[in-house]
């Protein structure tokens, strides 16, 4: 097997990862409209992403690993029932080589769907490549790093460093520029882009297993994020949202687990969404977890502006069919990722 290296954010899934034979993959969160039913119980994000770094050289290899593979839940929640495993997956995977060829892999209810490089460059954020409509797109970080790419003859470390701080977001905790002939990283943290640290993987492979603390690498005390700056939005746009969502089973037959309740609220401060759950051991039922702003039209963090009865940090994606109300949500609860489908238009009373 080969040596690799993963980033990640503590207590979260790995998201980043390079071998030693110079293959590279990244993730990205996208919308997950499709449920997957399978009697294969599906792989996590780091099993997932460790078996690939493991076995491909090339991404030739890796798409004939993948296609050998039982359909991933990577970061998403997974329910077994009846002998069923019932999933969706929320992320889709670029992997690259030393030799410039790179993939997408994509997949829509039980079905890995690839979009392959054409031209010179291969970009990927947060909309799915193969469906768009699915949500999140046209996508304004995937517009400016399309504009520098074409502006520019052949990459470079600064083409690659000016696109990461052109489309780096409020929550981005590290940005990577990975080196694939020479096996070397770039490592930016919270934001910094005139500083960097560069990581060798040959040298860290002679090290055994062992994790780097970015904060300490870097010399940092560790701090909280900024808040996502709220943005505006329409008043209906709030109203498309509302209602309740529960985990779907048997292509949405059957709807079991807990209850997510969405409202809209509109007083002085302004619109906002606020959102209660029943059937969580730790929250009462009913109980408000939280006011939320919204970070993107169809993403909503809590508000750290108004008292709730949680610290714990939630977000809340909304999957639209075009322009019509929300028929999904997907819930991020401490990196724990859920989705659930819309059971009512209406909030709980």
């Amino acid at each position: 097997t080969h040596g690799w290296v993963c980033g990640a954010r503590f207590a979260y899934p790995w998201a980043d990862g390079m071998n030693d034979q110079g293959l590279c993959v990244a993730v990205a969160d996208v919308p997950t409209p499709f449920t997957t039913t399978s009697s294969r119980q599906p792989a996590d994000l780091q099993t997932f992403l460790s078996g690939l770094l493991a076995n491909c050289a090339t991404v030739n290899e890796a798409i004939i690993w993948c296609r050998k593979q039982p359909t991933p839940s990577l970061a998403g929640e997974v329910y077994h029932f009846l002998g069923l495993y019932t999933f969706v997956t929320p992320e889709h995977i670029l992997v690259a080589d030393r030799s410039g060829d790179s993939v997408v892999f994509e997949w829509e209810q039980g079905k890995l769907k690839m979009t392959r490089k054409r031209g010179r460059y291969q970009l990927m954020t947060n909309f799915l490549l193969t469906d768009p409509k699915a949500g999140d797109y046209p996508d304004a970080r995937y517009i400016a790093g399309s504009r520098i790419l074409d502006k520019t003859a052949e990459s470079s470390l600064q083409t690659c460093k000016q696109i990461l701080e052109m489309t780096a977001q409020g929550i981005t905790r590290y940005s990577l520029i990975c080196d694939l002939t020479h096996g070397e990283v770039q490592v930016y943290l919270r934001q910094r882009f005139d500083q960097t640290k560069t990581f060798h993987l040959a040298d860290e492979l002679q090290k055994g297993r062992h994790e780097i603390d970015l904060d300490q690498w870097f010399g940092r005390p560790k701090r909280h994020l900024p808040q996502p700056r709220a943005i505006v939005l329409h008043s209906q746009t709030y109203d498309e949202y509302v209602g309740q969502y529960r985990k779907s089973f048997l292509l949405g037959l059957l709807h079991l687990g807990p209850t997510l309740s969405v409202s809209h609220v509109t007083d002085k401060p302004g619109d906002r969404l606020v959102a209660s759950v029943r059937g969580v051991a730790t929250v009462q039922s009913w109980a408000d977890i939280g006011d939320f702003v919204p970070v993107k039209t169809n993403s909503f963090a809590v508000d750290p502006e108004f008292p709730r009865i949680t610290d714990d940090k939630i977000q809340l994606t909304f999957v639209r069919v075009r322009n019509g109300k929300a028929t999904r949500i997907v819930i991020n609860w401490n990196g724990r990722i859920v989705s659930a489908a819309r059971i009512s238009d209406k909030p709980a009373e």
